[in-house]
């Protein structure tokens, strides 16, 4: 089936634990990040090591989040709010993301992950996945909408 001329595809890469994971770009860090693609992640994610090494205090929302994760709940969770963060050619601003260990993550994933691009970042698109190719596939769903993805103080995000 041939792309709509809107549609984007992006290459993945898969982590030894079976992960997809896409080079992502963030406003202000010059070398490209790991980020694993996850479509059941509600909010977008940022290690503390990323966090740590490239001082992006800046960026720190005074909100606090409530994980809900296959290990359990995590209450008090730091979150960003990123002014820019890119995907291939596409670039959503004001991503709201959760600073989470995700050493446990990079001790099979094979290659370091230094995020997960969730649901705040993917809901923008109709997205699929072409596993053959190695390849996610993003059609916006509305060419017109504004990015606006910052969480409010009351939403609590499940991962």
């Amino acid at each position: 089936m041939p792309s709509a001329p809107s549609a984007l595809e992006i290459p993945l890469r898969t982590t030894s634990s079976g992960f997809l994971s896409g080079e992502v770009h963030l406003e202000g860090i010059e070398k490209p990040l790991n980020f694993i693609i996850d479509t059941g992640a509600s909010v977008s994610v940022v290690s503390e090591k990323l966090e740590a090494e490239e001082d992006l205090g800046s960026h720190l929302s005074p909100i606090r989040m409530r994980i809900y994760g296959a290990a359990g709940i995590t209450e008090n969770v730091k979150s960003l709010l990123l002014p820019k963060v890119m995907l291939g050619t596409v670039t959503r601003e004001q991503i709201s993301a959760a600073v989470l260990d995700l050493e446990p993550v990079n001790e099979t994933a094979g290659f370091t992950q230094s995020g997960i691009l969730g649901g705040n970042f993917l809901r923008h698109f109709r997205v699929s996945f072409d596993f053959q190719r190695g390849l996610i596939r993003l059609e916006p769903l509305n060419k017109t909408a504004n990015n606006g993805d910052s969480v409010k103080p009351e939403q609590h995000m499940d991962k």
